[in-house]
């Protein structure tokens, strides 16, 4: 886990406890939640860095796609479109496989694979729950899209 803190600081982050994981781009900080166990809490600590990952892509080719969107954005509101609740979870997914990559590259001893695939599974299934409970906005049409 040092070596993930350290990861994290050098690139002007701090990490502080939290009530949920997240990224804070704006006070650039790294919440992370106390876990039960230190397999799960460095899963999901590379998982955030794999966020972070993606938000300094963002920022260095912003007219570039990438998956997904801020903090801000999805604490926003609740009422997203398909297109934007979409998003957040196509980052989720980037965001998983960006951090155990980080987690290889730094030489970390990675927990046990299905230790790992059910902190992900976890994780996304509230994502996909979330993502499909919101109400949706009215769709707006393009053309003969979705016309029959």
């Amino acid at each position: 886990m040092n070596k993930v803190r350290a990861w994290i600081e050098k690139r002007g982050f701090c990490v502080a406890p939290g009530a949920f994981h997240a990224v804070d781009v704006e006070s650039h900080t790294v919440f992370l939640k106390e876990e039960a166990s230190r397999g799960a809490a460095l899963t999901l600590a590379l998982h955030e860095c794999g966020h972070m990952s993606i938000y300094s892509e963002r920022a260095r080719f912003p007219k570039r796609s990438v998956a997904g969107a801020s903090l801000r954005q999805f604490l926003a509101s609740q009422r997203k479109t398909a297109a934007e609740r979409l998003a957040i979870v196509e980052e989720e997914f980037e965001a998983w496989r960006r951090g155990e990559e980080i987690g290889k590259s730094l030489g970390i001893r990675l927990p046990p694979a299905k230790l790992r695939r059910r902190v992900k599974a976890s994780c996304l299934r509230s994502h996909v729950a979330w993502c499909t409970r919101t109400r949706l906005q009215p769709r707006k049409r393009h053309g003969s899209v979705g016309r029959r």
